[in-house]
């Protein structure tokens, strides 16, 4: 076989082989178009090849004639193919540039198949008998020109500058080198044959034409580019799954429910903490519904779809609870990463859920211990003032008893008007309800319920308390005074917390003034422009030290013999609940001064409300 045979049968073997392993490769990926271009492009290629060994020895003019009519058809197709790889492959090129080649090559190869007479040379004379610097023979056209030969001529110039205007956005995108791998070869390619045709026509050069051979060359040069891609494709499929692997551990090891749902809202994996948290394994969810998890009242109070990120992500106080295989539920507070495809549609989300059913149950076992210990607190008030409470009890009660004893010696002695009795019963009336309205303080004073907050005169308040601690104080031998500062005229508080912190604040600055005479006590009340609320508690007795003062508002801290340590921890507490400060210093006496500062309520209103 002579070296031109040999060259076109190996060239064509290459070009198969490549063209099935592209074909394969799209087969696996059908979204790569790429590949189904390349397998086009090297077949195309290939079968050209093979139809120029026609041309060699000395073949007659009929089968010259039909081998170069269909290597311009493979040619053709070919090159369409090939543009639509550079197309698919980069994503850089000019779609209108590919469409106006495809239509060029189209529109000739429609010429060639429908003239039988004329093939892109025109009209055929007969054929040139040449032979190779090695002594081989092959066959030439010899004919005039067909006008269908600048069609083709001009399909070429726009490959041309389609492929330059591919590399020049490449470069421009950051993706030159790329670029430059792919199109750089197929540009290099088709200006050799550009060089090499007319070369040929002036037989500067004794060769055939070696199209095939060419368009083969180039299925080769993208060998490399592509077969680059696979390997890459390996490799980052290798580094996915020692990822996952790496993420599976992650997920079998965190003490975190992991829930992956797909884009149909159903379950497509869970964790093995999620099985062993409600007794459920993967093999009964998967599959499932998620909304299955929850229990059926979260189920139902919920208006967004289970897709929906909102759906799962638990706001500040607001958890979801998981029903357990053995009746129990859990309670979950969850986030989640909501997922998607490279198309940009959803394709899920990944949900992680911390379990809080632990740390509510002790937050409420606290807030338990809190009420009991604030009720603790009043008890030991109301021991405190138990004897003023007696006196102000046993007052309506004599009263009562003194009326009643002198109604029934008038109605014994038959001489009581009617006017008389009368008034004897108003009096026993009134002095009733002072008694009742007595109890009635102490009762709210006790409450066991969660406070509400309202709107309220402060100043009225502060009046009903030191009230209350009044014959304490004359006991003591203490004075009270009131200071007012244009306090606001309504606060929105809970009244009688704050009634219950001044109570602590007055009662410890009338202990730490002792019995002696001179003793004072001084309450201030007053506010700013912008409604809020600022109380202070000053006497004038040996004041605080520096070490008492660093652990003054601790539970059961207490300098006092027979004291319990919790009227501070209680009046800190109460201030806090209300978004307010409250700050210890010495006042202008020497004594000990405890200020309170409370925001605006109708501020703190419209944040609860929002």
């Amino acid at each position: 076989m002579q070296l031109l045979g040999q060259i076109y049968f190996v060239t064509a073997g290459f070009g198969i082989i490549l063209g099935a392993v592209y074909l394969l490769i799209w087969l696996r990926l059908r979204d790569q178009l790429a590949y189904l271009f390349a397998s086009v492009m090297s077949l195309a290629g290939s079968a050209a090849a093979l139809c120029e060994v026609s041309y060699l020895g000395a073949p007659s003019t009929a089968d010259f004639v039909n081998a170069f009519r269909a290597q311009s058809v493979f040619i053709g197709v070919s090159l369409i193919s090939m543009v639509w790889f550079l197309q698919f492959q980069l994503n850089s090129g000019r779609r209108w540039l590919c469409w106006l080649i495809t239509s060029l090559w189209s529109f000739s190869i429609i010429l060639i198949l429908t003239n039988p007479g004329q093939i892109v040379t025109g009209w055929l004379k007969g054929l040139d008998y040449r032979t190779t610097p090695w002594n081989e023979a092959f066959a030439l056209p010899v004919g005039e020109m067909h006008w269908s030969k600048y069609l083709t001529d001009l399909a070429s110039l726009a490959i041309v500058i389609y492929v330059i205007d591919v590399l020049l956005r490449a470069l421009r995108t950051g993706s030159g080198a790329h670029a430059l791998k792919t199109a750089g070869p197929i540009l290099f390619f088709i200006v050799v044959a550009g060089i090499h045709t007319p070369l040929v026509d002036a037989s500067v050069i004794q060769t055939p034409y070696l199209i095939g051979v060419i368009f083969v060359a180039i299925s080769v040069s993208l060998a490399f580019s592509l077969v680059g891609e696979v390997a890459k494709g390996a490799w980052l499929n290798r580094e996915i799954k020692i990822e996952r692997e790496r993420w599976q551990r992650v997920m079998d090891a965190v003490d975190l429910a992991l829930v992956r749902v797909d884009a149909d809202g159903r379950i497509a994996g869970v964790n093995p903490f999620l099985e062993r948290l409600i007794g459920r394994s993967s093999v009964d969810l998967v599959g499932q519904k998620a909304d299955t998890l929850f229990m059926e009242t979260a189920r139902t109070s919920d208006r967004v779809p289970i897709t929906d990120p909102e759906f799962w992500t638990s706001q500040e106080s607001a958890t979801r609870c998981l029903p357990a295989a053995d009746g129990t539920h859990r309670e979950m507070a969850w986030h989640c990463v909501a997922l998607s495809k490279e198309a940009g549609t959803s394709d899920g989300l990944i949900a992680i859920g911390k379990d809080q059913t632990e740390r509510l149950k002790a937050e409420a076992e606290r807030d338990e211990t809190r009420r009991e210990f604030e009720k603790l607190s009043r008890a030991l008030t109301l021991g405190e003032l138990a004897s003023t409470i007696a006196h102000e009890l046993s007052q309506p009660i004599a009263a009562v008893l003194s009326n009643a004893q002198t109604c029934e010696i008038l109605l014994d002695s038959d001489s009581a008007g009617e006017g008389e009795i009368e008034e004897i019963i108003r009096d026993i009336l009134r002095d009733t309800l002072r008694a009742r309205d007595l109890m009635g303080r102490v009762r709210r004073f006790m409450y066991d319920g969660d406070p509400e907050r309202q709107w309220f005169d402060p100043v009225t308040a502060l009046r009903a308390v030191l009230e209350w601690l009044q014959p304490e104080a004359q006991r003591r031998r203490i004075a009270i005074r009131l200071i007012t500062e244009k306090p606001p005229g309504s606060f929105f508080g809970v009244e009688l917390e704050l009634q219950e912190a001044m109570v602590n604040l007055v009662m410890n600055a009338m202990q730490a003034t002792g019995e002696t005479e001179g003793g004072e006590v001084i309450v201030t009340i007053g506010g700013g422009s912008d409604g809020g609320l600022n109380l202070s508690v000053e006497d004038n007795g040996p004041g605080i030290s520096d070490e008492a003062a660093d652990k003054l508002f601790a539970p059961f801290v207490t300098s006092k013999s027979k004291g319990m340590g919790v009227g501070l921890a209680v009046v800190r507490r109460v201030v806090e609940r209300h978004n307010g400060m409250i700050e210890v210093g010495a006042s202008a006496s020497g004594g000990a001064r405890f200020t309170i500062t409370l925001p605006p309520g109708q501020q703190t209103e419209l944040r609860i409300s929002a």
